[in-house]
């Protein structure tokens, strides 16, 4: 399965096909439990950052969603252009949101 979503035609199946009642039934029998247990696992991070260093006011749930929509948006986007492919906007990206909720722990410089 995961070869299939690293081709752009295997990307392109899949948006063609995930509005689809019944492709929606095998997405979420099989792909949804690994998506929900990687954002899961991202949101714990968080919160374990937040709690051992401090931060108060840090809305996890909107950070793990934004992060979350970040890595899929990406996906999605350099699997359609791959010619375009930078993997350090995504990277960059990513850090000026968690530099902006963790200052003191996360450089940008990285």
């Amino acid at each position: 399965m995961r070869i299939f979503f690293r081709s752009p035609a295997g990307v392109s199946v899949f948006v063609v096909f995930s509005s689809d009642r019944k492709s929606m039934r095998i997405y979420n029998e099989i792909g949804a439990p690994s998506d929900l247990a990687y954002t899961a696992e991202a949101r714990e991070l968080l919160i374990e950052i937040s709690r051992r260093g401090g931060y108060t006011g840090v809305d996890i749930d909107t950070l793990s969603e934004s992060l979350n929509y970040l890595v899929h948006g990406a996906w999605y986007w350099d699997h359609l252009n791959p010619s375009s492919r930078d993997t350090n906007v995504l990277r960059k990206t990513m850090l000026l949101l968690l530099h902006q909720a963790f200052p003191r722990h996360v450089e940008l410089t990285r």
